[in-house]
């Protein structure tokens, strides 16, 4: 366990809606890592379900990394996956037996044009016909027959996946038992491949499987399909192999699946008998029980790395997993299975520390062994060999059967072959390391001797264990080794065979940003390599479809940052396309997941401000107030239409189109506008991002005629006066 490390633990009845309750408890209360044990196969299955855009959501915008089981589905016959031809038909079995309440069959597909068909054969009794599919996408139905009555969900996943449910909820639905025949004809366009899951609430249970065309892959369960889950497959640690039950992949649209494999056998797990002792723990199997391992592996990662960096977090998990490692997930391992201790060390650099003790050196494989020797002084006795390398450093363990003592005439010496030459330095070596009377001294090969080179050497000692550190060498320097203890006679005690310095570290992901420019999206990568040069990286960044086709593609080589951009037009097609990149150094090659290029778009359009200027306008006869302020967008390259918007209390909306370049000035004269209290949106529109609005003032809207009153007493007065003032002059003028 992760020192120090607090547990939130979440209850939920484990509804789609408590599921994303508690995903968001979990992001309020600023958790670090969510372990999902449960699984469902009631969706898209694709990453596009509510959970699995939750926790893709999770990772991106607060970095949060989840762990999930992958499923239990292998052998279990409740997956079949059969094909279909272009004008063709074909039919699986299904066996229906007593199905419990909530039991359904999903069929998932991908195809261009949406015409197939479904027919529902029961044991006995007429054929049950479903409308060509493009006709019943988006809506849901009541089937009632005599020989099946329940709920028809058909619905298209924003990557294209189509989907029909058939489920048995309600106590008067029913399904016939007996043997079923689910046929699909595919009346035109490409040929397609139909995935059926078949579930009777359990995985143990068999009153709905299939009797053709089973199959163990494409069986990860949501929300181990999220394209940010890291699906936990359960491995044998008696079998040394990832068990018979434990979900295979790939994910349904073929996206890599599972993440990682852990111990899922004969777990003991938290069990709720409080009240006794003997119920407090429980042994348990399955993905289940493997997923919290890797959690747990997780928070060790996230404690040494120190900065809660996620993307560096997953670079270490998958990049440290250790027996069968792959660096494309396979169907059955993943990248491979755990190794916390490996993983830890991608984030760690405490080997490179002077004084570093052999403890810290412990969780470092030996990259070289020597035999016991009885015949050499067990303080000259090399037993095994270590390395460390980072940038322009390198550490070498060198183990002896007993403490050694280099500050008097014995001696530890380094033959080092870095450029892997043979005529560079006598045999070929072209840097030397020589550890006597407590100096240690570097020397390079200048084309006819040897001098005392320009990198600097340190060394010190821990126990059994010497390290001699060697600073300044060209980053990725490789070669060959040979390591020597030597008397105060310089005769050759003990020697090691020439071992290789092999690329010890893979790849990983720093930092990954988007951004807007010139009206497209742009990605900016940071990738580093402990122990290879740039010259040796490469960048790979694509975008790719539904289908996982590519439909544009870039590549950057020989440096560890990468800035490209992605027509914005491709963020939304028909169905959303995906962010595809991977990091390559040397013959090392890190595969990030998938990123729905929809769940970041929508992010890079922000109103972040808003105001009027008043939020009180009078009208009238003599008044001639505007409605003014303005508004400021961020990301408005993607912006094809900005609009002040009022909303009356009465609904009726009034709209204006607004110009700018970030900055939104409006004046509106109100005529029109009927008197009372409106909301007052900005909103902004791209026909390649969703629309964004913000509610940001009440503006409320007065008639007032007190001028026009005043201006009638004003000239009834006058009226009085002159007309007083003409009775005055013509009694004057009669008096005169």
């Amino acid at each position: 366990a992760a020192p120090g490390a607090d547990l939130i633990i979440i209850r939920s009845p484990l509804q789609s809606a408590d599921i994303l309750d508690g995903i968001s408890f979990a992001v309020e209360n600023d958790a670090d890592i969510i372990n999902m044990s449960f699984s469902s196969y009631l969706g898209f299955l694709d990453g596009t379900d509510p959970e699995d855009l939750a926790v893709t959501e999770a990772f991106l915008n607060h970095g949060i990394l989840t762990t999930a089981a992958a499923g239990n589905l292998g052998t279990r016959n409740k997956h079949a996956r059969f094909g279909v031809g272009s004008g063709e038909n074909n039919t699986v079995l299904l066996q229906i037996s007593n199905e419990p309440d909530y039991s359904y069959l999903s069929l998932l597909w991908h195809s261009d044009d949406r015409d197939e068909r479904i027919t529902l054969t029961p044991p006995s009794g007429p054929a049950i016909e479903l409308d060509a599919y493009s006709a019943i996408a988006g809506s849901s139905f009541v089937l009632d027959t005599d020989e099946l009555s329940g709920y028809v969900f058909c619905e298209i996943s924003p990557r294209g996946m189509n989907n029909i449910i058939i489920q048995i909820s309600e106590p008067d639905h029913d399904w016939l038992d007996g043997g079923w025949e689910v046929t699909v004809t595919n009346t035109g366009g490409d040929d397609i491949w139909i995935d059926g899951y078949a579930w009777d609430g359990s995985w143990e249970t068999s009153n709905m499987r299939f009797n053709s065309y089973t199959s163990n892959l494409r069986t990860i369960s949501s929300p181990g399909t999220s394209d940010f889950a890291i699906a936990v497959s359960s491995y044998s640690e008696v079998g040394g192999s990832i068990t018979s039950t434990s979900s295979r992949g790939p994910r349904i649209d073929g996206a890599p699946k599972p993440n990682i494999a852990a111990p899922g056998v004969s777990i003991n797990a938290a069990w709720g008998g409080f009240l006794s002792d003997d119920d407090l723990w429980r042994s348990k199997d399955g993905t289940s029980m493997a997923s919290p391992h890797v959690a747990g592996v997780l928070a060790l990662i996230r404690q040494a790395e120190g900065s809660d960096n996620p993307w560096m977090d997953y670079s270490a998990l998958d990049n440290g997993a250790g027996f069968s490692h792959s660096e494309i997930p396979s169907d059955e391992w993943g990248y491979g299975l755990f190794d916390a201790a490996s993983s830890v060390m991608y984030v760690l650099d405490e080997p490179l520390e002077m004084n570093s003790t052999i403890s810290d050196w412990a969780i470092l494989g030996s990259i070289a062994t020597d035999g016991d020797e009885p015949e050499v002084s067990p303080d000259l006795d090399i037993r095994s060999i270590k390395k460390f390398q980072q940038g322009d450093a390198i550490v070498f363990g060198v183990y002896t059967d007993d403490a050694s003592d280099f500050s008097g005439t014995d001696m530890l010496s380094i033959e080092w072959d870095s450029d892997s030459n043979p005529l560079t330095g006598t045999n070929g070596v072209d840097i030397l390391l020589n550890l006597t009377a407590d100096n240690l001294a570097v020397f390079e090969w200048n084309g006819s001797d040897y001098e005392i080179s320009s990198f600097t050497g340190s060394w010190w000692q821990s126990s059994l264990a010497t390290f001699l550190k060697v600073d300044g060498l060209p980053q990725g320097v490789r070669g060959d080794i040979v390591i020597h203890t030597h008397n105060s006679t310089l005769a050759y005690v003990d020697s090691t065979s020439s071992t290789s310095l092999t690329n010890q570290w893979r790849p990983m992901l720093a930092t990954f940003e988007i951004g807007v420019g010139s009206g497209n999206l742009t990605t900016l990568i940071d990738s580093y390599d402990r122990d290879s040069s740039v010259s040796s990286r490469s960048i790979g960044v694509s975008v790719v479809d539904d289908n996982l086709n590519v439909v544009q593609s870039s590549i950057s080589t020989g440096q560890d940052s990468y800035e490209t951009s992605v027509n914005s037009s491709l963020a939304f097609s028909q169905y959303v396309n995906s962010l595809n990149f991977n990091i390559t150094s040397d013959t090392e090659t890190l595969h990030l997941p998938l990123i729905l290029l929809a769940t970041i778009s929508g992010d890079l359009v922000q109103i972040t401000s808003a105001s009027l200027d008043s939020y009180i306008i009078r009208t009238g006869l003599l008044f001639s107030e505007r409605i003014s302020g303005e508004f400021t967008i961020v990301g408005y390259e993607l912006v094809s239409q900005a609009l002040i918007g009022f909303k009356h209390t009465s609904g009726q909306w009034f709209n204006f189109t607004v110009s700018g370049d970030g900055t939104y000035v409006f004046v509106i004269a109100p005529s029109g506008f009927p008197i009372g209290e409106y909301q007052a949106f900005a909103i902004a529109k791209g026909s390649n991002v969703p629309t964004t609005e913000m509610q940001f003032a009440t503006l409320t809207i007065i008639e007032d005629n007190t001028l026009i009153v005043v201006g009638v007493g004003v000239a009834v007065t006058a009226l009085v006066v002159i007309f007083a003032f003409r009775r005055f002059s013509r009694r004057r003028g009669i008096e005169g």
